[in-house]
């Protein structure tokens, strides 16, 4: 398992056979060897060495900091130290505290959470397992008796989930259920009430809709467990032993995907798939072989696993990952394959970004980030050749490089198995991303082709649809919020449900922003949340998406702000700034915008304060249309 993991290098083993020098690693350092094939023994001496600099105090930057509660019903003790470094792996600082083994009704109704140690939780794991919900075995065939079995299993976990939540305000990362080789007795039993599988599979499916209705998140370790075999996923002597929900072997895969759902969460799952081509997306070379002579398609072995890489990209775009190109070639031969191979599923209009030139691919893929406007963290990077993924990790180390062999039919397990594009919620903005991405780097191309930067925000014809957050756009706003980490001023999360109680609440204001331009529709971009406080609105939140920085979006959206706190009656903007490791960005936001800082703030959560009396609107490039479905709550006026 994990052979996508880079193979150790000599440097890596000194490193970690050298006590002294593991010891005294920086957390930067021990990432890079978390993205190895590290053997158990390694990951103790990593793990251990990241506590240590975690204590210390050591530099965290590029790491997002998550203090992770685990709550199981069975034994948690022998995957954290994995866990951790699989954290590291996938950009997060790990920080966990562990409850005793199957006390989840004492840890959402007991004292634990209230302990002064136990404050600041990002998340709780709920881990769940079959054996311990204590299912009756009496009900085959009865299928009336066993709904309400499930049911009343379902209400127990309901109410733990709700218990956590309410003590920690945060989201419980709920497991869902396994089952075992041994349950499945004869072939009837997906269907047949009462049995072992059939309230397995009903239960699961009740806990899904939980998930999705409160806004807590579904780990679907049944899912991982289906894909590994039941048979090595489960270890009889090992449960009966130490009570383990799983087998030694697949503990290293088990807390990748956890960790990556626990990325995805900080909004740290992967947004681009980057291919190369000769040897990646066809057999062969295409400046040498020509168009006739790669191989592509049905009719042979490798021609038909090829075929799949190129499926498997083509599902990725369906989720909103985005496609690029970055291939050593020269352009023109490059696409041919494209637009004349009858084989080929992935099309020229399938990419956001193609790149093919004889430059160093590390310098292509660093354009790419600035083209896209997205972080290098961002990226998979997925070549045949072993060179040019050497080049990519030493010089780009933040770039994710799967491992793969000479066999194309593995290359689809080496972008999805690790969980790399992991996400919690699917929407229609999502299905459209790689398409706003691809209009973006059509934005940055007329930027260059411009040069002058007012003109070019002026040939954009942008137009900002604004309103209130909406049945329509709830969950979308919800995800936007859970995730943006840069240009976000407090970095606090909503449910769901919260969101919704905030929409229906008289003494708050809900903005959500559209925008579109000549190129497209950019989505929903931007949310503001406001509270009120006698005659101000104190901005709780203000998050915007990177993707359209720099084109005024602020200025504006903070115009249609004050006139609607004038027609309410309100006199001040309070802007609250709580500064974090990852959005600098936004330092000088308020101050840019012509607020003032309140020199009694801390500088933990700084005040900004802005007079509706003094404010001065000022022409910018924007059509401003008002979304008509407005809430009844929204349109009340402060007397």
């Amino acid at each position: 398992m994990q052979s996508w993991l880079a193979p150790k290098s000599a440097d890596d083993e000194t490193q970690l056979a050298n006590r002294a020098e593991i010891d005294s690693a920086s957390l930067s350092q021990l990432a890079a060897l978390a993205n190895k094939r590290l053997n158990d023994k390694d990951v103790r001496r990593v793990a251990k060495s990241a506590r240590s600099a975690i204590k210390n105090e050591c530099d965290r930057s590029g790491l997002v900091p998550v203090r992770l509660c685990l709550a199981s019903q069975t034994t948690a003790d022998f995957f954290i130290d994995d866990l951790l470094v699989a954290g590291l792996r996938n950009g997060l600082l790990l920080d966990m505290i562990k409850t005793d083994y199957n006390q989840l009704a004492d840890l959402a109704f007991g004292d634990f959470l209230n302990a002064p140690e136990n404050q600041g939780i990002t998340f709780t794991f709920v881990g769940l397992d079959y054996r311990q919900l204590g299912f009756r075995a009496d009900l085959l065939g009865n299928a009336s008796a066993a709904t309400e079995e499930v049911a009343s299993k379902l209400t127990f976990v309901r109410h733990i989930v709700l218990g956590i939540a309410e003590k920690t305000g945060t989201a419980c990362l709920i497991q869902n259920l396994v089952p075992q080789p041994e349950q499945t007795i004869a072939s009837i039993d997906a269907r047949l009430p009462g049995s072992a599988l059939w309230m397995i599979d009903e239960f699961n499916r009740g806990l899904a809709a939980f998930a999705a209705e409160t806004g807590h998140i579904l780990f679907d370790a049944a899912s991982l467990a289906s894909n590994c075999g039941y048979s090595v996923w489960h270890d009889r002597a090992l449960w009966f032993m130490a009570k383990a929900p799983f087998s030694q072997d697949v503990v290293p895969l088990y807390a990748q995907r956890l960790a990556a759902s626990l990325a995805a969460a900080k909004g740290k799952a992967k947004k681009v798939l980057i291919l190369d081509l000769d040897n990646t997306l066809w057999g062969g070379v295409i400046g040498d072989d020509g168009v006739n002579g790669i191989r592509i398609g049905q009719g042979s072995a490798a021609g038909e696993a090829f075929l799949d890489i190129q499926r498997t990209a083509l599902a990725l775009k369906a989720r909103g990952i985005v496609l690029a190109v970055c291939s050593k070639n020269t352009d023109e031969v490059a696409r041919k394959p494209f637009q004349e191979h009858p084989d080929m599923l992935l099309k020229l209009e399938d990419f956001a970004v193609f790149t093919a030139n004889w430059e160093d691919k590390a310098s292509n893929i660093s354009h790419m980030a600035k083209t896209l406007e997205l972080g290098l963290d961002s990226f998979v990077f997925l070549d045949d050749n072993p060179a040019e993924r050497e080049l990519v990790r030493r010089t780009l180390p933040k770039v994710t490089v799967p491992e793969v062999g000479d066999d194309p039919a593995t290359y689809p397990l080496a972008i999805i198995e690790p969980g790399f594009f992991e996400a919690l919620a699917f929407s229609e903005e999502d299905r459209a991303r790689a398409k706003m991405y691809q209009e973006n780097a059509k934005r940055a191309q007329q930027m260059e082709q411009i040069g002058d930067f007012g003109a070019y925000l002026n040939s954009l014809n942008m137009a900002m649809t604004v309103g209130p957050v909406s049945d329509a756009s709830r969950e979308r706003v919800v995800q936007l919020i859970n995730k943006s980490n840069q240009f976000n001023l407090t970095t606090r999360r909503y449910t769901v449900p919260e969101m919704l109680q905030l929409e229906q609440d008289s003494s708050a204001f809900t903005l959500q922003v559209r925008l579109t331009d000549s190129f497209g529709d950019n989505g929903i971009i931007a949310v503001v949340l406001c509270l009120t406080e006698s005659r101000d609105w104190v901005i709780d939140t203000w998050l915007m998406s990177c993707r359209v920085l720099k084109r005024r979006v602020e200025e504006q959206m903070l115009q249609y702000l004050v006139e609607q706190a004038a027609q309410r009656g309100i006199e001040r903007l309070i802007g609250i700034f709580k500064p974090t490791e990852r959005n600098g960005i936004v330092v000088d936001h308020y101050k840019n915008l012509g607020f003032t800082r309140d020199s009694t703030s801390p500088e933990e959560e700084q005040r900004w304060v802005l007079s509706i009396a003094s404010y001065q609107a000022v022409e910018l490039p924007f059509q401003v249309v008002s979304d008509t479905t407005v809430p009844s709550s929204h349109l009340e006026v402060t007397s």
